[in-house]
């Protein structure tokens, strides 16, 4: 049976895809960059996002533990091509591998001076003190995947920040997506960081809050 016109089409433009797949020694750097705003020039040397919205002044952002809570820590995604329609079946599927995610959080919340804060990774604070929040912030999920002709993404962070005898808990969900070319480990990577960047501000938002002496917004449904 002869496929229809249009699935014939579809299934020729994506079989350059399915020859670029990812393979198992071709692990994603995991490198952060800021991804550009929309409209928003980049300029050589300038974080990408740097004109994202500085929420405080100079906040002491103390996060005093990193950790990568991942089950699968050396898997990022996947890569799947199938045959377009309802009763389709895959012709191939790839894992995405990855570095260290603890270094590429790492390195994320480094960039959160462009919103105004005084980010200290691995200390502790001295003493108390205004205009600082404390938080220890953990990576529970980095996923990517193709679907069709696009990229998607996932990432899950956990912050914890401490309340007098307890911690206040928040997870904030990062999505990203972007056209998918060829498959390519910098398209993968650039759609993790728009996921993360994408958590990022809601990490930002609720540290500011602690900044000014209130508490995190109230954790939301399915977070």
């Amino acid at each position: 049976m002869k496929l229809p016109g249009r699935h014939a089409l579809v299934v020729c433009l994506s079989l350059p895809l399915a020859a670029h797949a990812l393979t198992d020694d071709e692990p994603l750097p995991m490198r952060y960059e800021e991804p550009v705003q929309a409209g928003a020039p980049a300029s050589p040397g300038t974080p990408a996002a740097a004109n994202a919205v500085r929420l405080v002044n100079g906040c002491a952002l103390y996060v005093t533990q990193v950790e990568d809570l991942r089950r699968y820590p050396e898997y990022v995604g996947n890569v799947s091509f199938a045959m377009p329609g309802p009763l389709s079946t895959p012709l191939f599927m790839q894992s995405i591998r990855g570095a260290s995610g603890r270094d590429w959080t790492v390195e994320a919340l480094k960039t959160l001076k462009g919103r105004g804060f005084q980010p200290y990774i691995g200390e502790k604070p001295a003493g108390a003190g205004t205009a600082l929040a404390v938080v220890a912030v953990d990576l529970q999920l980095a996923h990517t995947w193709s679907a069709g002709l696009n990229l998607l993404s996932h990432v899950v962070l956990r912050a914890r920040y401490p309340n007098g005898g307890s911690e206040d808990v928040r997870h904030y969900h990062g999505l990203g997506t972007k056209l998918n070319w060829a498959n390519g480990n910098g398209e993968f990577m650039t759609t993790l960081n728009h996921a993360m960047t994408d958590a990022l501000s809601g990490l930002a938002a609720d540290a500011a809050s602690v900044c000014a002496g209130q508490k995190p917004a109230a954790q939301t449904a399915g977070g």
